[in-house]
């Protein structure tokens, strides 16, 4: 094994050292004679099909062999240029043709997809923001929008779920094309991004402050995924690997076709599959205030998920006027069996549980939008319509004892059961707005109109295994059924406050306005929502009462930014803005879910309000270079009745519900840096933060949390990720990413126990892509480290571990034909 390392290492050494002189770069920018950038020109190599065209900025980079080659420069109304060039700086004049021509409309689309041409976005937009492109996605080896994200300064994950300056899921808002995307799961806000592949992704920008033309539904971010641009392509890619975690395969393959114009139509068309199985080894545990264990279990999780998602985008063109549709489905089947092994402090038998939960997540998106423009004049409208249907599909649950042999758990009856639950969503947006350039003021009014409707239904089966201990003095708990079937009473629960209903409904207009004046750009405006929300379903006690919840609130949303360009390259940002937090249909529902044996409960609460967040951010950045930056970023948060997920008081087990706290602020800073040297590419960031909640001792719910003033649950004190990748040439290229998550809060304790924190994590990866002909190969190496979850609760006499598991070390090669 050893020796076979070592070959890799020569084989990797070889490429790196037989490469590093076969060719260089050479960047510049070329201008008229007037000194102004010229955007969009071609640049080609004289005898080879290689080239590259300027950004906005009249900035380009291109790769050229060490001993020279001979560049043309192109663009209409110029003379074309030659220049003979070995690397380096090469800066370009092209004189105006004096040759009178008929008139030349020139009309570009423009490519978002790059890292360049999102540093200019960064620099030219009036928000703040950060973004990753689906090209540096691919030569990171990323394979979905999460993975993307996790490159973002200030973004992390926590089972899936965003987390943005520090706060969590709730206070983020994931658009597609600007529109809100509703989520396929009903226990969380926002889509589990992980389900969106890179293949139908152009760019994500996370936009971390406000303007009056977003949805208000935010305070921490919106994530922004701009379905991707048209080209001609015919691609197949599959790609295999496994995890340390049981040796379980990990399989996807994606299939991609488009044409960029066919007679002013293009479409893209992708689908994708993916099939990832791992088994997880994990401990979970309770502790008193004392520090006696009240809970002690080991388990094994049998994961398995299989995710299809399909794109189709078309594009029509005509002179002044472009329609757009995009069409997106996902699909995903989760598989868990679950087999937890210990000790309860209710049973005075070691326990045993066996727990099958089969889930199916189906979301459907349709989008319709067009852009007209005429000279200053511009007018855009979005239609969408979303489908969602996600719920457990006869969810199994058995426990059992131990006595020299198992029996079943008939004391506690309705532990021993099957459940079903389904919930439904469908979502009506739609937004429009109209804007003229006067120059140095763009006035834009827009309107946008939402209608939510929501219904959540269950059903569970529970068994009488009485009869069956009697039959059967000890069971085998592999084969349960064996016993049950034919033996067993089963009662269904037949509960009409089960069903839930309820709907959201959201009217919005706004005025945004973008002035510029010499050096300043000054960016304001104001939104108006008037927002309904009603929840209704039957009494749990009195089934005949129907009990309805209603919600109306009209608010008015300011903002300012402002940015000052001290220079070309450098500038400042001023924004501040009030946006709000609504809760979700799921947080207002009654109904107390288990979601694990033995673990918390948790319960809606109908009665939450809408939270209100008031917002700042101030940032210096320095765009070095072609495709550089340099930023620093302070921000700040303060929150009016955050609603939070937390314990109460109850005769049984663990009760958790939703309630509105006093107050919440937040505050940190964030560094930013974009680097390159020759042909080794630097990205780093980092995040600090510190947060804090006050939890109002008079609420509506018996609170019994230790710490009534303590950090938010899910924020992150820091956050750090460094990606260093080499290009020998545009065929090779290997980097190393690495990503440090800070010791962050969990959840909050509980009776007199310290709130528990999840410990430090290190995440290290290698990634190597090679192309040759029409195949491109990726082989990816991640979590190096093994990094492990690890939670511990602090009681009167030392911290313990309550969970730990390890996330497995992922091997991955991929294969990419380009037909």
């Amino acid at each position: 094994m050893v020796r076979r390392m070592d070959k890799i290492i020569l084989f990797i050494g070889f490429l790196f050292f037989s490469n590093f002189s076969f060719s260089q770069n050479v960047t510049g920018k070329v201008m008229d004679d007037k000194g102004e950038p010229l955007p969009f020109v071609t640049i080609k190599i004289i005898g080879q099909n290689k080239g590259t065209t300027t950004d906005f900025d009249g900035i380009y980079n291109l790769e050229v062999s060490p001993k020279g080659d001979s560049l043309v420069f192109s663009y209409i109304s110029f003379d074309s240029k030659k220049v003979f060039t070995t690397g380096g700086e090469l800066n370009v004049v092209l004189q105006e043709s004096v040759s009178e021509l008929e008139e030349v409309v020139i009309k570009y689309e423009r490519n978002s997809e790059t890292e360049n041409s999102l540093v200019v976005d960064k620099k030219n937009s009036m928000e703040v923001e950060s973004s990753i492109g689906s090209k540096e996605m691919s030569k990171k080896g990323i394979s979905n929008a999460e993975e993307g994200l996790k490159k973002v300064a200030g973004v992390t994950f926590s089972s899936s779920k965003i987390n943005v300056r520090g706060l969590d899921d709730r206070y983020n808002q994931v658009t597609l094309n600007s529109i809100p995307l509703p989520s396929n799961n009903s226990d969380r806000k926002n889509l589990d991004l992980s389900l969106l592949p890179r293949s139908i992704i152009g760019n994500i920008k996370v936009k971390k402050s406000y303007s009056s033309n977003q949805w208000s539904n935010l305070s921490s971010s919106q994530i922004d995924i701009t379905t991707d641009f048209l080209k001609d392509v015919n691609s197949l890619g599959i790609r295999l690997g496994t995890s340390t975690n049981g040796y379980l395969p990990i399989q996807s393959s994606n299939l991609t076709i488009g044409r960029k114009n066919i007679k002013n139509f293009g479409f893209l068309f992708t689908f994708n599959q993916s099939l990832n199985k791992q088994s997880i080894d994990g401990i979970t545990r309770l502790y008193n205030k004392q520090g006696n264990n009240v809970l002690d279990y080991n388990y094994v999780n049998d994961v398995s998920n299989l995710n299809i998602s399909t794109m189709l985008v078309g594009k029509y063109r005509l002179e002044n006027l472009t329609f757009n549709s995009i069409s997106l489905f996902v699909n995903s089947n989760n598989l868990d069996e679950r087999i937890s092994d210990g000790t309860h402090f209710d049973y005075e038998s070691q326990i045993r549980t066996w727990r099958r939960s089969p889930s199916n997540h189906l979301l459907f998106n349709q989008q319709i939008i067009s852009n007209y423009k005429k000279e200053n004049l511009s007018f855009n409208s979005i239609a969408s319509y979303s489908k969602v249907s996600s719920g457990e599909s006869n969810r199994n649950q058995l426990v059992y004892l131990y006595d020299n042999g198992y029996y079943f758990n008939n004391i506690d009856k309705i532990d021993n059961h099957n459940f079903w639950s389904q919930s439904e969503e469908d979502r009506i947006n739609f937004s429009l707005n109209g804007s003229y350039d006067f120059n140095n003021i763009k006035p834009e009014l827009g309107y946008s109109y939402s209608l939510t409707n929501n219904k959540f239904d269950y059903q569970q089966e529970y068994y009488d295994l009485g009869a069956v201990n009697q039959l059967y003095y000890r069971v085998d708990p592999d084969s349960p059924y064996n016993y049950i079937d034919g033996n067993a009473i089963v009662y269904t629960v037949n509960n009409p406050s089960s069903l839930v209903e309820g709907y959201t409904n959201i009217n919005a207009f706004y005025l945004k306005n973008d002035v510029n004046i010499k050096s300043f750009d000054l960016s304001f405006g104001v939104r108006g929502e008037m927002v309904q929300q009603k929840v209704e379903f039957r009494d749990q006690f009195t089934p005949i009462f129907v009990r309805q919840y209603y919600l109306e609130n009209f608010e008015i949303l300011p903002y300012l930014n402002l940015k000052y360009k001290v220079k070309e390259k450098s500038q400042f940002r001023l924004t501040s803005s009030i946006t709000t937090i609504r809760p979700r249909f799921r947080e207002m529902t009654p109904f107390i879910y288990t979601e694990v044996f033995a673990g918390s409960k948790i319960q809606g609460n109908p009665e939450l309000i809408n939270s209100k967040v008031y917002n700042a951010d101030f940032s210096y950045e320095n765009y070095l270079k072609h495709g550089e930056l340099l930023s620093f970023s302070l921000f700040g948060k303060f929150i009016n009745n955050p609603i939070e997920r937390v314990n109460v008081a109850t005769a049984s087990g663990r009760l958790e519900t939703y309630q509105n706290s006093e107050s919440a602020y937040v505050f940190g800073g964030e560094i930013e840096l974009k680097k390159r040297i020759d042909k080794l590419t630097i990205d780093y960031n980092v995040s600090v933060l510190f947060s804090q909640i006050n939890i109002s001792e008079n609420s509506s719910s018996s609170v019994i949390v230790t710490n009534l003033n303590r950090p938010l649950q899910g924020s992150t004190p820091i956050l750090s990720n460094l990606d260093v990748f080499y290009n020998f040439n545009d065929s090779l290229s290997l980097g190393l990413t690495y990503n440090f998550v800070g010791k962050k809060l969990y959840s909050a304790g509980i009776l007199g126990l310290g709130d528990v924190y999840q410990s430090p994590q290190s995440f290290l990866n290698l990634l190597f892509k090679y192309s040759v002909n029409k195949f491109d190969f990726n082989l990816s190496v991640n979590n190096i480290l093994n990094s492990k979850i690890e939670r511990r609760q602090q009681t009167d006499i030392g911290n313990f571990i309550t969970d730990y598991y390890s996330l497995g070390t992922n091997l991955r090669l991929g294969i990419k034909y380009n037909l």
